[in-house]
């Protein structure tokens, strides 16, 4: 069930708590899991949004002005109508319309962000750099979630 994968509960935990301004980065996602689910092995970006969309969960990806990054939020299907987009991804910016197809898009992302992943720098600070999950706010926001 979509409920109970790791990206969704953090998406929506998040949202309600009124945690993000538009949504959350890909290596926070993904490093999430760290966290939330510890057994378990981090994802790639290509396998997490394959998994977003053989859930037919709508996210939306925009960039955001704050940290200078794209950021992802559960969505749906009415805003898929309003924004466009393609297969689940709802496109708020509309920086990718007609220009790029899913897997492009996967590979796009994989190639900005694997490294960072892979480093273990998941957040993104108000100052434009990468690092770990911040003891003040991330890990006790994620910890919510155990």
């Amino acid at each position: 069930m979509t409920e109970d994968k790791y990206w969704h509960r953090l998406l929506i935990h998040f949202y309600n708590r009124n945690y993000f301004r538009n949504g959350l980065t890909l290596p926070f996602i993904i490093g999430s899991r760290t966290i939330i689910e510890p057994d378990k092995e981090l994802q790639s970006i290509s396998e997490l949004l394959e998994e977003a969309k053989k859930s037919n969960v709508y996210l939306s990806v925009l960039k955001c002005d704050y940290i200078g990054e794209l950021v992802f939020s559960i969505s749906s299907l009415t805003d898929f109508d309003i924004y466009g987009g393609f297969e689940n991804i709802v496109d708020i910016d509309g920086d990718f319309k007609e220009k790029i197809n899913f897997t492009q898009f996967c590979e796009l992302l994989e190639n900005e962000y694997s490294d960072t992943i892979k480093k273990s720098m998941y957040s993104r600070n108000s100052l434009g750099k990468w690092e770990y999950f911040t003891d003040e706010i991330d890990l006790p926001r994620l910890k919510e979630l155990n």
